[in-house]
């Protein structure tokens, strides 16, 4: 596939908005950038999103840094001199690589805990948004370094205990509370009967 000029690209990102245009904004589901994408493509999303709701732009995107540098990957993997490598962006570790090294002893801090800051701080600028009760930046750390920390503790104790790897103890945990929540909802063929009254 060829590359797409800066026009193609503000066109494909401004036709996307505008089919989703009726499924995100402050109430809904609120776009980040992600792996090639930015604050451009934010700003584009979020001035398509205003000219369908009359304006209205605030809180409709949000934004965090961008990833960093190429993925670890199998080939490339041989060259990593580290004790422990901590995932920031998305997927940086490719799977044979994440094998690879671990079989040298190298600890991964998951990008599903490591990253999941940056999702983190977005909902602490929703909230924001959405109560107009501003946050300072110490609160913002505070509250971060609390959420992170817990969950850090959560993914070494899971580790321990089932002897597994951090990344596969985080999806254990994550499994554990997505099981506790659909249970929560009781039993789908109940709440089927209860909407047919």
């Amino acid at each position: 596939m060829r590359e797409l000029s800066v026009h193609e690209w503000e066109r494909f990102t401004r036709e996307f908005a505008t089919a989703f245009a009726p499924v995100i904004g402050p109430d809904r589901d609120i776009p980040a950038p992600d792996v090639g994408t930015g604050p451009t493509e934010m700003a584009w999303i979020a001035d398509t999103f205003g000219k369908h709701r009359s304006g209205h732009t605030r809180h409709v995107v949000t934004g965090k840094p961008p990833p960093l540098g190429g993925q670890i990957t199998a080939e490339n993997a041989k060259q990593v001199s580290a004790r422990a490598i901590l995932e920031i962006a998305n997927v940086p570790v490719s799977a044979d690589a994440d094998q690879a090294l671990r079989d040298r002893g190298i600890r991964i801090a998951p990008d599903i805990l490591a990253n999941s800051g940056g999702v983190f701080v977005s909902w602490l600028e929703w909230v924001q948004g959405r109560t107009q009760i501003p946050f300072d930046e110490d609160d913002v750390e505070r509250r971060l370094q609390d959420r992170l920390s817990d969950r850090a503790q959560a993914v070494i104790d899971a580790s321990a205990k089932f002897q597994v790897d951090f990344r596969t103890a985080a999806y254990i945990l994550a499994a554990q509370r997505l099981a506790r929540a659909i249970s929560a909802h009781g039993d789908a063929s109940c709440r089927r009967e209860a909407v047919r009254g």
